[in-house]
């Protein structure tokens, strides 16, 4: 497809986007509702090989995983993921998940693997799952996956996945995307794509994540195009910037920072309220007119997620809206079943306390976390949990006293991270994302304690922007049945109800 076939369909895409949310919250189930229905259904890409192993061993196993196992074009790369890790019926009570393969710089090998599968099956899954409830071999509304930049080895052979499942989009936020459009020009013609990433102790030397295609044939022979790319970006510097590039973004989405998950720090100087929260002011606001001289379509999200919200920006000149939180709590996302129950009831009554902590992130990046029982928000079940880094997908690379790259994580057993080289201050308030995340999708590792060897299981964090009351107040019509799906999300939004 050309440059100008693709600049084409994007702005054919629909009014509204479906945010990526967290660790398969948005994961295909939701995305392929949220298309079936006309929008744009978006998977997450967060540590994705760690998703894919942990349902295989929990038996996941229906009519669309199998089709898309099959599909795959490397069967090879299939057999060893399943003979490593698919349980028919499933793990065992209280057994944990096998470890997780971490990322290496340039590596090959199985988390590489499990990558590129997992993103795979996850948009197969959803563009199946979308054509099932159409019921017919269409569907009505475009299906992509989002990445966090901060996750930097894994980008690469991600992309890659990408375009093997024939994805329509890809957007990436929660740093500088500047690589992925010229990478995922670079895949499409089976040519290695690098992502540069930067390490904290190195300003001299560029270091990137790299994946060449040559290293798996029968992946490099099967017929690809590329996705169209969307920036998610914070402010108009960054737009600007990006759109400058040898090769500019598709499409922008423009986060405000009420939205859910990473926000961008304000600029200028940093200032907290009486909760540690980040104060934001005029300056974090983007300039609606200077979107739209870039002439690159763009959509808005964070505080644009309500009818009104959506009028507003199609009126200002915006293709649309990206909208998060009430897909996260809707029957179709990868949330916990209890906490989704939990959060509405929250909303419908005293309110879900949503804080922007300064602290929680790993990356530096303020997150928004919902103050929930039972849950890393809370401060007796924060310092009670033992202090982990098996996953490493939000840790810093490093160069060693002998110049060799390796990596350390704020959130990691805090004389381990200073015995790296970090500062002890940093340690301060940082959550295990990475395993919180994925226990807020069900899929938390089971632990043994090493005092009281009692046997526990990841305790989960969430994310949810400051509109997810608002939102769940309106959607819900009969509190005796508080239950909502992602059509009726979309049937609000499109409503004009006021």
């Amino acid at each position: 497809m050309s440059s100008e076939d693709l600049a084409g369909q994007v702005r054919s895409y629909p009014d509204i986007i479906q945010g990526g949310m967290g660790v398969a919250i948005s994961g295909w189930r939701l995305a392929g509702a949220v298309a079936a229905e006309g929008a744009a259904g978006v998977v997450s890409g967060t540590a994705i090989g760690t998703v894919l192993e942990r349902r295989l061993q929990d038996g996941d196993m229906d009519d669309h995983m199998q089709q898309a196992l099959a599909e795959f074009p490397d069967q090879d790369i299939v057999d060893r993921v399943m003979e490593r890790y698919y349980l028919r019926n499933g793990r065992q009570e209280g057994q944990p998940y096998k470890v997780t393969p971490l990322f290496r710089e340039h590596a090959k090998g199985l988390a590489t693997e499990l990558n590129i599968l997992g993103v795979f099956t996850e948009v197969r899954r959803a563009q199946l799952y979308a054509q099932q409830l159409t019921g017919h071999g269409r569907v009505r509304g475009p299906i992509g996956v989002n990445f966090l930049v901060k996750l930097e080895l894994p980008a690469p052979s991600g992309l890659y996945g990408a375009e093997l499942a024939g994805a329509d989009f890809v957007a990436a936020g929660a740093g500088i995307p500047s690589d992925y459009p010229l990478a995922l020009d670079d895949l499409a013609e089976g040519k290695p794509a690098t992502t540069r990433f930067s390490v904290t102790n190195d300003g001299s030397r560029s270091h990137e994540a790299r994946f060449n295609p040559a290293d798996y044939p029968k992946l490099r022979d099967a017929s690809k195009a590329r996705p169209a790319f969307g920036a998610i970006v914070a402010s108009n510097s960054l737009a600007k910037f990006l759109n400058k590039q040898p090769k500019a973004p598709d499409f922008i989405v423009v986060e405000g920072y009420t939205a859910g998950g990473h926000n961008a720090p304000p600029r200028g100087p940093i200032a907290l309220d009486k909760h540690g929260q980040p104060i934001y002011g005029p300056r974090d606001m983007v300039n609606i007119k200077e979107l739209i001289e870039l002439d690159l379509p763009f959509w808005l999200g964070g505080g644009y997620g309500t009818p009104e919200g959506l009028e507003r920006a199609r009126k200002d000149g915006a293709n649309g809206i990206q909208v998060g939180s009430a897909f996260a709590v809707c029957e179709d996302s990868g949330m916990i079943p209890w906490a989704r129950t939990k959060l509405i009831d929250m909303a419908l009554n005293s309110g879900i306390e949503v804080l922007t902590s300064s602290k929680a992130s790993p990356t530096g990046y303020p997150f928004k976390i919902p103050n929930i029982d039972n849950t890393l928000s809370v401060d007796e079940i924060y310092n009670s949990r033992q202090r982990i880094c098996d996953q490493r997908l939000l840790s810093e690379p490093y160069l060693t006293n002998s110049g060799k790259l390796s990596f350390r994580c704020p959130a990691e057993p805090v004389d381990e991270y200073v015995k790296k080289g970090g500062d002890r201050a940093a340690t301060i308030g940082r959550i295990c994302l990475c395993n919180g995340l994925l226990a807020a999708a069900g899929l938390g590792q089971i632990r043994k304690h090493p005092v009281s060897h009692s046997v526990y299981q990841e305790p989960p964090v969430f994310t949810l922007g400051l509109g997810a009351n608002e939102a769940i107040r309106r959607i819900v019509k009969d509190r005796n049945y508080p239950r909502f799906w992602a059509k009726d999300v979309l049937q609000w939004l499109r409503s004009g109800d006021q």
